[in-house]
């Protein structure tokens, strides 16, 4: 799954599968499980780092599945 990261810090997503550093404003090739919820509101994948996080599935940058954020 390709996901972009909407911030101006770098994350870490975590999964069963293992931690991703993904960039600021950069899209990374992450292995997700499949039965994973691509949603960050359960322990199968979230963003490490402080705060509270948002995902989003539609109508996403150019070439990602998934966008990540961090709510205002």
């Amino acid at each position: 799954m390709k996901i972009f990261n909407g911030e101006n810090i770098d994350i870490t997503l975590v999964t069963d599968l293992g931690n991703t550093v993904i960039p600021t404003k950069t899209t990374v090739e992450v292995e997700v499980p499949e039965d994973a919820i691509l949603n960050l509101r359960d322990d199968s994948m979230y963003v490490q780092e402080e705060g509270s996080w948002y995902s989003k599935t539609e109508y996403c940058f150019i070439g990602a599945d998934m966008e990540i954020y961090l709510e205002a």
